[in-house]
């Protein structure tokens, strides 16, 4: 009967054992899945950063276009102006004689 208690005692030892063993294994299992689950959620802020800094590069290229064509119409504008003031004065100097 001590050798059924001591076999018994062995074979619960070696459940206990196998078991942590197990749980082990899906807990390093899990530690793994986790990691590819954040390296995938990582990688995926990472090309939406790349997407947002594209788009931010493209509006300020845009906004700096806007800005120069802004100007070359200023500065035809005040050309324009400087000539219809300059036949506005010679229209004046031919009604005066």
């Amino acid at each position: 009967m001590a050798e059924t208690e001591d076999n018994r005692r062995k074979t619960i030892t070696a459940a206990i054992g196998i078991g942590q063993i197990l749980s082990m294994i899906v807990g390093f299992g899990g530690v793994i899945y986790s990691l590819g689950v954040k390296g995938e959620q990582l990688e995926r802020a990472r090309a939406d950063m790349q997407a947002l800094s594209s788009t931010v590069t493209d509006l300020a290229s845009a906004q700096a276009s806007a800005a120069v064509a802004d100007a070359k119409d200023k500065s035809a504008i005040e050309d324009i102006k400087r000539r219809l003031d300059a036949i506005e004065r010679r229209m004046e100097q031919l009604h005066r004689r």
